[in-house]
């Protein structure tokens, strides 16, 4: 319990006071299913096999949009295939050269 009140502290209620706290709208959830069915329909994919963290991916996608935020992701794979279904921007990380 003190680490979950630590973590609040020192990390969520930083971003918050910033603004930097992003979560979906309604609309956004939405969005989600819509593009999910997309997937469904346009590409074949069974929605009883999707991941989670693919579903999570989907949402992230529509949040940032939503907010005018680029996603910044390793994952190039998913966002590339939700690209395709939702105009958003994303981007790989800057790596560190030194």
């Amino acid at each position: 319990m003190a680490e979950s009140r630590l973590l609040e502290k020192q990390f969520l209620t930083r971003f918050t006071q910033r603004g930097r706290l992003l979560a979906p709208s309604a609309d956004g959830w939405l969005e989600s299913g819509r593009v999910l069915r997309t997937l469904v329909e346009e590409e074949g994919i069974e929605l009883a096999r999707v991941s989670n963290a693919f579903g999570n991916d989907v949402l992230l996608a529509v949040t940032c949009r939503e907010h005018g935020v680029c996603v910044v992701t390793e994952n190039v794979r998913n966002f590339t295939r939700i690209r395709r279904h939702l105009r958003f921007e994303f981007a790989a990380p800057w790596l560190n050269a030194s």
